[in-house]
């Protein structure tokens, strides 16, 4: 059974979304406290009461994803947030439908229902009514479960 400790959030930051990104961070650390911002613009220095793991931009997206990846400790969830979206979803709504997916329906990768983004074509799983397939998440956000 997954726990809010039992995830390992990644908000990915980069030139021109910093300022969302943090403003991101204090938003999602209070429901997921395993929350980390991979800063790839080296330019900025972010306060200490900030997790944060700071590269230079050519690790943008590709490489926050590996260093994501290497950065989550065996048996969490891993969940990567880019750093432009709206600080003001209700993330304690979005933590508690992800932790009843994954611990109810079993599902492989859950990403919050958004309707802002382009990959709107949906199906329903016949075995669990309440969880739409989609062709690929959005790209603002998603949560695996360890194998």
């Amino acid at each position: 059974m997954f726990l809010p400790d039992d995830i390992s959030l990644f908000i990915f930051s980069w030139k021109h979304v910093t300022q969302n990104a943090i403003a991101l961070y204090h938003a999602i650390q209070p429901h997921f406290p395993n929350c980390t911002l991979i800063n790839c613009d080296e330019n900025v220095i972010l306060p200490a009461e900030i997790r944060h793991i700071t590269l230079d931009d050519s690790y943008y997206y590709g490489g926050q994803f590996d260093t994501a990846v290497k950065n989550t400790p065996h048996n969490h969830i891993l969940s990567c947030i880019v750093g432009d979206v709206n600080p003001n979803a209700n993330w304690l709504s979005i933590r508690n439908k992800m932790l009843h997916a994954l611990n109810v329906e079993s599902v492989g990768i859950y990403a919050p229902d958004v309707d802002y983004t382009e990959h709107m074509r949906r199906g329903l799983f016949s075995r669990a009514p309440s969880i739409m397939s989609i062709i690929q998440t959005a790209p603002h956000g998603f949560f695996i479960p360890p194998l």
